[in-house]
């Protein structure tokens, strides 16, 4: 198991945040920075943000 997943799982139990924060890690190293925005943005609807409406 990865170290810094696991100090995160520490910190942070089964929480929602904690599973944010995984998801993060992972998508990170899986497709890089575009692929966490696309994590962000997915999390930030799930809260009912309107991200739709962005320039960025």
């Amino acid at each position: 198991m990865d170290i810094l997943i696991e100090e995160v799982r520490r910190v942070f139990g089964n929480s929602d945040e904690g599973r944010f924060a995984e998801k993060l890690i992972q998508s990170y190293r899986e497709g890089g920075a575009r692929a966490v925005r696309a994590v962000v943005l997915g999390y930030l609807k799930r809260l009912g943000v309107d991200v739709e409406n962005r320039e960025d």
